[in-house]
């Protein structure tokens, strides 16, 4: 049965309201892994599939043993051989809801290499929605969890308790991805749940007005900010080639900053986020823009035709911006953002004379 035929089917984890939880989802794998109840066999075979179906010497081991949260990496897997020596490790940095940060993967990395040095280490980055990755990791979807624990001849070897605990994950699964599915086959059916206050997403109040049950769903487990980040990132894609770039999120919303020119104390950008466009002019550092400049990008408006102006609100006056509201439709964002780009784009020679810079 295919994804988009099935619909949302209520699991022990929707029950308990922590099928959106990146931790659940870590502890059942290390739940999986460390059952006395399923074989290694069995366990040999999942991490197999998650390579593409490269052998891993099931005879030769011993131990298979999950730790969580192993120098803050969030699920190792360790497979020891008949001697107890370790003989490979699978290490899983899960990302559900939120995005990579900090440069974790490089700081993990460096951690594996000086905790298991000449120990083949498979790394992965277990994610919701697929995004840009150091080339050390692989990528390792939500959806091909999914295909692993419905793999039939891996589910019929297990038994009792564990093989219903494991079909309420399964369901879990399911309902994550129509979601996904649903969302990008049609985002502007969703824009009710794209505008709500992150505050209010779990209001009863507010999840009776919609009408359609997988915007529901994505309320109810505030799945719309990490799938417009994706939605965004995909649509934006020739914008931000071979741009500076960054992705964020504030107050709920996906925030792209894209840089069109860096100077000594000043940073030039164009940003984009709840269907507004922006020319922002930030200090570097966080020194307070002085007022003659202050003046001179106001008057940017007659240049650009951004009418709305925006200062900062803490009194640092580190930063200003011109924004435009756009059309409202998701469909043609990409299309829609990218002319807005190129318009400034086109524009930065004369913004520059302007401001003196």
């Amino acid at each position: 049965m295919s994804r988009n035929e099935r619909d949302y089917k209520d699991s022990l984890f929707d029950s308990l309201g922590v099928a959106n939880k990146e931790k659940i989802h870590t502890q059942f794998l290390s739940w999986f892994f460390n059952s006395a109840n399923i074989n290694n066999g069995i366990k040999i075979k999942f991490l197999s599939k998650i390579l593409d179906n490269q052998p891993i010497d099931e005879a030769n081991n011993s131990e298979i043993t999950a730790i969580t949260e192993y120098e803050s990496i969030d699920l190792i897997i360790i497979i020891k051989d008949k001697n107890f020596c370790i003989q490979c490790i699978f290490a899983f940095e899960n990302k559900l809801k939120s995005t990579l940060h900090s440069n974790q993967l490089a700081e993990y990395y460096k951690v594996l290499n000086n905790k298991f040095n000449n120990i083949n280490t498979h790394k992965f980055l277990l994610s919701l929605i697929e995004e840009p990755k150091p080339d050390e990791w692989n990528s390792l979807l939500y959806e091909k969890l999914l295909e692993i624990f419905e793999d039939k001849d891996l589910l019929d070897q297990i038994n009792g308790d564990d093989k219903v605990f494991i079909t309420e994950y399964i369901k879990t699964l399911n309902n994550l991805l129509l979601a996904k599915s649903e969302f990008f086959k049609r985002p502007d059916d969703f824009k009710d749940v794209l505008v709500v206050k992150k505050s209010d997403l779990n209001k009863y109040t507010e999840l009776s007005n919609l009408s359609d049950n997988h915007c529901v769903f994505v309320a109810k487990y505030q799945l719309g900010t990490i799938f417009m980040m994706n939605f965004i990132r995909e649509k934006f894609k020739d914008i931000i080639k071979s741009k500076k770039y960054e992705f964020k999120e504030t107050h709920g919303h996906p925030l792209l900053d894209i840089v069109l020119i860096e100077y000594d104390k000043y940073i030039l950008q164009f940003q984009y986020q709840n269907l507004t466009v922006k020319l922002q002019l930030i200090s570097i550092g966080g020194a307070a823009l002085s007022e003659c400049l202050i003046s001179k990008f106001k008057s940017l408006k007659d240049v650009i035709g951004y009418e709305k102006i925006n200062e900062a609100k803490n009194n640092k006056k580190n930063y200003i911006s011109l924004s435009k509201k756009i059309e409202e439709n998701y469909s043609e964002l990409g299309i829609n953002v990218l002319t807005e780009f190129d318009y400034i784009n086109n524009k930065v020679k004369k913004i520059e004379t302007s401001l003196e810079l």
